[in-house]
């Protein structure tokens, strides 16, 4: 099983279409459209945390991207609630003191968003049970500090990751792919993985991808997806994993 964590949106799109080449159909995560600092991670995954206690009115704010922050957990639901929607809605009338537009009450998006995350994290909770091994693919860009969000990945390794998920799953059979990206312009080298490091943990890896989506120089979160095919399928050959 391969496990998307964050912590932004482009791990959830290529381990989708990964799996999808191979026949398997995806299962959504909570982390899968959030914008997930390891903070948030910590927070979410821990034992007291309680899913439905995401989105209280008084925790969110408007963030830097224009979307919201769930400030009791730190996510950033960018997919939720983006940024163009919110516009539209503040231009309806007023905002409360964070910034969040009076008018997001009266629709059905807060809950939408809860019912959403609540129903993932189950999926989250049942690898608890699960005796097959697990492996979880977390993206950091191009690593500590990331240049929009400078703490998004303070006090984190593979090995403090691992004590989280290890927390979090009572066990550990899993192993855990951290991935960082190198950007070039122009056709790809035969090699695109620069480092593919193991540790008892799994492996620390960097890629060589072209900007945008598959190189069209385009601001899309989605990635190279040739690029990352390759690093998932020596991944998933190396831990021996079953994906169906």
């Amino acid at each position: 099983m391969l496990i998307p964590i964050g912590s932004w949106c482009r791990t959830a799109y290529q381990v989708n279409e990964f799996l999808k080449s191979r026949g398997v159909m995806p299962t959504s995560f909570p982390f899968d459209w959030t914008i997930t600092s390891f903070e948030a991670l910590k927070l979410t995954l821990d034992a007291r945390f309680t899913p439905s206690s995401v989105l209280e009115l008084d925790n969110l704010e408007i963030n830097q991207f224009g979307s919201i922050t769930d400030m009791r957990t730190q996510l950033i639901h960018h997919h939720d609630f983006a940024p163009p929607t919110l516009h539209v809605l503040k231009q309806m009338g007023e905002s409360n003191s964070n910034g969040i537009p009076k008018a997001l009450w009266d629709t059905d998006l807060i809950d939408k968003a809860i019912g959403r995350f609540c129903h993932t994290y189950l999926h989250l909770e049942a690898l608890k049970n699960s005796s097959r091994k697990i492996s979880f693919v977390r993206w950091h860009r191009l690593g500590h500090p990331d240049h929009q969000l400078p703490q998004a990945f303070e006090g984190e390794s593979i090995a403090s990751i691992a004590q989280v998920i290890t927390k979090f799953l009572l066990h550990d059979n899993f192993s855990i792919l951290t991935v960082k990206s190198q950007y070039i312009n122009g056709e790809l080298p035969e090699e695109t993985i620069a480092k593919y490091e193991r540790s008892e943990y799994g492996v620390s890896s960097t890629i060589i991808e072209r900007k945008g989506f598959n190189g069209d120089g385009t601001k899309s979160f989605k990635g190279d997806t040739v690029v990352w095919h390759k690093l998932l399928n020596k991944f998933v050959e190396d831990e021996n994993l079953t994906l169906s």
